[in-house]
């Protein structure tokens, strides 16, 4: 994008001002253990509505409510955790694109210095869009897309539509010059080799520079339900992992992204580490997946919010040490 270069969807594409700030966190947080540092990510739900009806979904409970957070409440948000030095926002939902227009007054009146994404199940992301969105100040798109078959994407997302929706959204995405990348939501019954690497197959044909592989948790829509990988399962899906993003047979295919990976070795990067979430009702979560609110998003000050979410623990992995 523009001579950037982007490594991890989770931090600013070099050089840029995201990028430098994402570098003096990680420093601050080597030479300054028990200083503050800030987020490296915001994720903000933006609208409870969606036109799909994903079995997975993590916003579940609160899909198709009435609106809480305001085009002012928005704004504010995002003003406050700029000034507060965070480098990466990303704007989800619900389906974000419901709210267009919102979302494209916010890039225009955000402040420079943060690299923004929207999480999309692709609908309404025509070329046209997309072109707006990246004049608007638009860094990215992340597009879920479950599966390579259409036919079983479409009954993840509850929508004979939703296919053709993502795959015509990354091919938008990318002639708008928008950094592109699908997420899958790795159910138990997608989980063999063979359907992962048809998948890293399609997402190369597809041409996006990052694949999100997130494990399915019992939350949202899977709250109270066995949906946990086997054993068997999660070693597969790091085993090829390691494979397609350190082999140079593979040097051509797009960076996988395997946020639970890490987790298992240096602990949950979650709950103000790293990340916060803040969902469509305007309270602040540990993560989309962990449904205990710390606080009102408009009622305390990012720091504070950083500070009291810290006092909580990801219930699935402990604590990252550095």
């Amino acid at each position: 994008m523009e001579g950037r270069v982007f490594w991890h969807l989770a931090s600013g594409g070099a050089p840029s001002a995201a990028a430098q700030k994402v570098i003096g966190q990680e420093i601050s947080r080597i030479l300054y253990p028990d200083k503050p540092v800030g987020l490296r990510v915001l994720m903000l739900a933006i609208t409870k509505k969606c036109p799909l009806s994903c079995e997975h979904c993590y916003e579940g409970d609160y899909l198709q409510g009435e609106e809480v957070l305001s085009r002012a409440d928005l704004q504010e948000i995002i003003r406050q955790y700029q000034e507060a030095g965070t480098p990466v926002i990303w704007l989800g939902g619900g389906e974000p694109m419901v709210r267009i227009r919102d979302v494209r007054f916010l890039l225009r009146h955000a402040a420079p210095g943060t690299d923004f994404w929207i999480v999309t199940s692709g609908y309404r992301l025509n070329e046209q869009t997309a072109k707006g969105l990246k004049a608007d100040g638009l860094t990215g798109v992340v597009v879920s897309l479950d599966h390579f078959d259409a036919t079983m994407h479409n009954r993840f997302r509850g929508s004979d539509r939703a296919f053709d929706w993502a795959v015509q959204a990354c091919i938008s995405a990318k002639k708008a010059g928008l950094v592109t990348a699908v997420s899958i939501c790795a159910t138990r019954e997608f989980t063999t080799e063979d359907n992962f690497r048809k998948y890293m197959d399609q997402a190369k044909q597809l041409g996006v520079a990052f694949v999100q592989l997130l494990e399915p948790k019992a939350s949202g829509r899977y709250a109270g339900k066995d949906v946990a990988l086997s054993k068997d399962q999660v070693a597969l899906l790091e085993r090829l992992v390691v494979e397609y993003n350190s082999n140079p047979t593979f040097a051509t295919y797009p960076i996988i992204d395997y946020a639970d990976f890490l987790s298992r070795r240096i602990g949950c990067n979650a709950a103000g580490n790293r990340y916060l979430y803040i969902n469509s009702n305007g309270a602040v979560q540990i993560c989309p997946f962990c449904h205990t609110e710390v606080a009102k998003a408009l009622a305390f000050s990012p720091e504070d919010t950083i500070r009291l979410a810290g006092q909580l623990q990801c219930p699935e992995f402990e604590p990252a040490t550095f």
